[in-house]
């Protein structure tokens, strides 16, 4: 990831934002910037500190000033014209045998001898630069030094100080985080999509070379744009990492973009102001600047200009088993948790304002055309002002942690810087999560408190059904006998009440055993 370019002088995001915004737009308006070549002198300098670089650059490049610099003189009243000498290079401190033949007075030039040629005029125009930003710098200037080293240095105050004009361009101040300064943005003559591929660093300008596993084509590589750290630069495996080892993973060549690369940088490891951040994350993950990375994990590196960085990787894989009532967790590998946030959020904010911006991808809206959107649309992303309540992004079921660990940085003599990325062995910590207590373990548990209970097993259950079926039998054979019984006493209860009734008749009645029942009855 690099940052922006041309936006700010200080450091923003580990890196530093410096360059030369008049060499590459000279080179997209045809002027000729080859080699060594600095158009610096197009950019106007309003202060008396600068006025030594200034006579420098009339006197070795045949730039001319209109006016001498005043102590109360404005940005405005200033203003530096080119000449461009026909079939000799043009070099910032050109040997003092390159003279032009066809020198204008210094006297008689000011803007209106180039009004033919409208790039020069309009690069011109570009070049109101604001001199507190280039104030300190002149005191490098004025350093005692000699010979080639001198040239070094004046080279690097024209550098810096030519950063100014994209800000100048673009009515923008030193940092674009403040919304405030959005209200001044010129959207009748640009685009914010034109400027933010004005202002960043592309792909080709920072990475050089790169690779998985000795080829390019096992990367897949994507950009995005981000508001304080200009393009990230995603690379993606395409095959799977089957050796360890320093000789396999991920190779990148790095180079600053422009001309902005410092020789006396070199060795400099204490800090990414002239480098790059490296963030190492899952490959279903994004990296965002403005995203949660306690829940993304994105581990990140510092790589300066001029050095030689050794990665190993350690591996720590997490599986969480997914609830489908609960909806615990998303388990689609291709799925991102940072994505499904920022999507969220970014959707709130263009809803409320109309329009996104080119730092928010993936919104089905068009980029602000006015200031006071664009100024309401940063103040609330800065601020994080939107609603996570509506925001239903559960996290992944399947989370890979990498945990990177620096064996050796180095600086070299090298304009490019190197990072090499590995794993260091075969082995990794994978920690699953699964169910304590599933159906297996239910069964066990019924099957234990029923034996438990009842003093239920296998041969208790059959002298169970034995019992059973000798009750069965015993009750059936009681029944029958006690059936075989109740029919003789029936038949035996019959006999007798037939021979009563015979005797009965045949028998004279007993009058005294009436006559005496009777008495004593009444």
């Amino acid at each position: 990831m690099y940052g922006l370019r041309a936006l700010y002088t200080n450091n923003v995001g580990g890196t530093n934002l410096r360059r030369n915004y008049i060499s590459r737009y000279a080179d997209k308006k045809g002027l000729n910037t080859s080699g060594k070549d600095n158009i610096i002198g197009n950019t106007a300098i309003a202060t008396l500190e600068l006025w030594e670089v200034l006579q420098v650059v009339e006197r070795k490049q045949g730039y001319h000033l209109t006016n001498p610099p005043a102590l109360n003189i404005s940005p405005l009243d200033i203003a530096i014209s080119t000449r461009i000498c026909p079939g000799k290079p043009e070099h910032l401190f050109p040997d003092e045998s390159v003279t032009c033949s066809n020198a204008v007075d210094s006297n008689t030039i000011d803007l209106r001898d180039v009004e033919a040629a409208n790039s020069t005029v309009e690069a011109v125009m570009l070049g109101l630069a604001m001199a507190i930003n280039c104030s300190s710098l002149a005191r490098i200037w004025r350093t005692p030094t000699c010979g080639r080293f001198k040239l070094l240095a004046r080279l690097l105050v024209l550098s810096c100080c030519g950063v100014v004009v994209t800000i100048q361009k673009h009515n923008l101040k030193r940092n674009i985080r403040w919304a405030a300064d959005w209200s001044t943005f010129p959207f009748e003559n640009t685009t914010l999509q034109q400027f933010w591929e004005e202002a960043t660093y592309g792909f080709n300008e920072t990475i050089y070379v790169y690779a998985l596993n000795y080829k390019p084509l096992n990367v897949a590589t994507e950009s995005r744009m981000n508001l304080l750290s200009g393009q990230c630069h995603t690379f993606k495996p395409q095959t799977q990492t089957t050796e360890s080892g320093v000789d396999v993973g991920y190779a990148l060549t790095l180079r600053r973009g422009g001309n902005d690369n410092d020789d006396n940088d070199v060795g400099e490891t204490n800090s990414c102001n002239n480098g790059w951040m490296v963030y190492i994350h899952s490959a279903n993950e994004v990296w965002m600047e403005n995203a949660s990375h306690a829940k993304v994990q994105a581990e990140s590196l510092c790589v300066d200009q001029h050095q030689e960085l050794y990665v190993r990787l350690n591996v720590d894989e997490f599986n969480i088993l997914d609830n489908q009532r609960a909806k615990r967790c998303v388990p689609d590998p291709n799925y991102s948790l940072t994505q499904c946030e920022n999507t969220c959020h970014w959707s709130q904010l263009a809803e409320k304002y109309g329009c996104s911006a080119p730092f928010m991808p993936g919104i089905d809206y068009q980029h602000c055309s006015n200031g006071s959107n664009m100024r309401l649309l940063v103040r609330d992303f800065m601020n994080k002002r939107w609603n996570d309540s509506q925001c239903v992004c559960p996290s992944p079921c399947n989370n890979v942690f990498y945990r990177p660990y620096v064996v050796n940085r180095r600086a070299v003599d090298s304009q490019y810087s190197q990072v090499y990325i590995f794993f260091s062995s075969h082995l990794l910590i994978n920690v699953r999560e699964h169910y304590a207590y599933d159906w297996s373990l239910f069964i066990a548990d019924l099957g234990g408190s029923l034996g438990f209970l009842l003093g239920l097993s296998v041969i208790g259950l059959i002298n169970l059904l034995e019992r059973l079926v000798e009750t069965a039998l015993s009750f059936s054979e009681r029944r029958q006998y006690l059936g075989s019984r109740v029919d003789d006493m029936r038949v035996a209860v019959i006999s007798s009440k037939s021979q009563a009734h015979t005797t009965q008749k045949s028998s004279p009645p007993r009058p005294d055993i009436h006559t005496k029942f009777e008495h004593r009855h009444t």
